[in-house]
Protein backbone atom coordinates (compact mmCIF):
# COMPACT_ATOMS: atom_id res chain seq x y z
CA UNK A 1 0.00 0.00 0.00
CA UNK A 2 1.01 3.75 -0.82
CA UNK A 3 4.41 1.97 -2.50
CA UNK A 4 3.76 2.30 -6.30
CA UNK A 5 6.24 5.14 -6.97
CA UNK A 6 9.64 3.41 -8.22
CA UNK A 7 8.46 -0.16 -6.70
CA UNK A 8 9.21 -3.42 -8.79
CA UNK A 9 8.73 -7.20 -8.13
CA UNK A 10 9.74 -10.40 -9.74
CA UNK A 11 7.46 -12.00 -11.30
CA UNK A 12 6.49 -15.71 -9.98
CA UNK A 13 4.29 -18.61 -9.92
CA UNK A 14 4.19 -22.52 -9.05
CA UNK A 15 6.89 -24.60 -11.57
CA UNK A 16 4.79 -27.15 -13.02
CA UNK A 17 6.20 -30.54 -12.56
CA UNK A 18 9.33 -31.54 -14.70
CA UNK A 19 9.40 -28.06 -15.62
CA UNK A 20 12.86 -26.20 -15.12
CA UNK A 21 12.84 -23.36 -13.18
CA UNK A 22 14.11 -20.88 -15.93
CA UNK A 23 11.49 -22.22 -18.35
CA UNK A 24 9.03 -21.35 -15.84
CA UNK A 25 10.55 -18.08 -14.86
CA UNK A 26 10.35 -17.23 -18.72
CA UNK A 27 6.96 -18.18 -18.93
CA UNK A 28 5.49 -16.35 -16.00
CA UNK A 29 7.60 -12.76 -16.60
CA UNK A 30 5.58 -13.42 -20.42
CA UNK A 31 2.28 -14.47 -18.82
CA UNK A 32 2.43 -11.15 -16.63
CA UNK A 33 3.44 -8.40 -18.84
CA UNK A 34 3.36 -9.89 -22.12
CA UNK A 35 7.01 -9.77 -23.22
CA UNK A 36 9.01 -12.98 -23.83
CA UNK A 37 12.50 -12.51 -22.66
CA UNK A 38 15.48 -13.38 -24.75
CA UNK A 39 19.73 -13.42 -23.86
CA UNK A 40 21.68 -15.33 -21.79
CA UNK A 41 20.07 -15.66 -17.87
CA UNK A 42 22.18 -14.64 -14.96
CA UNK A 43 21.30 -16.75 -12.49
CA UNK A 44 20.71 -14.27 -8.46
CA UNK A 45 20.16 -17.46 -6.70
CA UNK A 46 17.52 -18.07 -4.40
CA UNK A 47 15.25 -15.95 -2.23
CA UNK A 48 13.18 -16.93 0.75
CA UNK A 49 10.29 -15.03 1.28
CA UNK A 50 8.65 -14.01 4.73
CA UNK A 51 6.09 -16.53 3.76
CA UNK A 52 8.33 -19.28 3.48
CA UNK A 53 8.20 -19.55 -0.57
CA UNK A 54 11.33 -20.21 -2.26
CA UNK A 55 11.96 -17.58 -5.20
CA UNK A 56 14.45 -18.56 -8.13
CA UNK A 57 15.50 -15.38 -9.37
CA UNK A 58 17.46 -14.79 -12.69
CA UNK A 59 18.59 -11.36 -14.73
CA UNK A 60 18.91 -10.75 -18.37
CA UNK A 61 19.92 -7.86 -19.74
CA UNK A 62 17.89 -6.90 -23.46
CA UNK A 63 16.79 -3.89 -25.53
CA UNK A 64 13.07 -3.84 -25.39
CA UNK A 65 10.21 -1.08 -24.59
CA UNK A 66 8.79 -1.01 -21.19
CA UNK A 67 6.40 1.00 -22.89
CA UNK A 68 4.97 -2.62 -24.74
CA UNK A 69 4.26 -3.94 -21.27
CA UNK A 70 0.60 -5.52 -21.28
CA UNK A 71 -0.36 -6.32 -17.81
CA UNK A 72 -2.22 -8.99 -17.33
CA UNK A 73 -5.48 -8.63 -15.27
CA UNK A 74 -7.64 -10.87 -12.66
CA UNK A 75 -10.45 -10.47 -10.37
CA UNK A 76 -10.54 -11.11 -6.69
CA UNK A 77 -13.25 -10.58 -4.25
CA UNK A 78 -12.68 -7.63 -2.02
CA UNK A 79 -12.92 -7.58 0.85
CA UNK A 80 -11.46 -11.22 0.90
CA UNK A 81 -13.45 -13.96 2.12
CA UNK A 82 -16.46 -11.62 1.28
CA UNK A 83 -17.89 -12.86 -1.70
CA UNK A 84 -17.99 -10.06 -3.81
CA UNK A 85 -16.46 -8.50 -6.63
CA UNK A 86 -13.66 -5.50 -6.11
CA UNK A 87 -16.28 -1.77 -6.66
CA UNK A 88 -14.07 -0.27 -8.58
CA UNK A 89 -14.85 2.99 -9.48
CA UNK A 90 -12.69 4.00 -13.26
CA UNK A 91 -12.73 7.69 -13.83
Amino acid sequence: MKKDLGAWGIPQGLIADGEAPLVAAKREFAEETGHMPRGEFISLGDAKQPGGKIVHVWAVEEDWNPERLESNSFEMEWPPRSGKPPNISRA
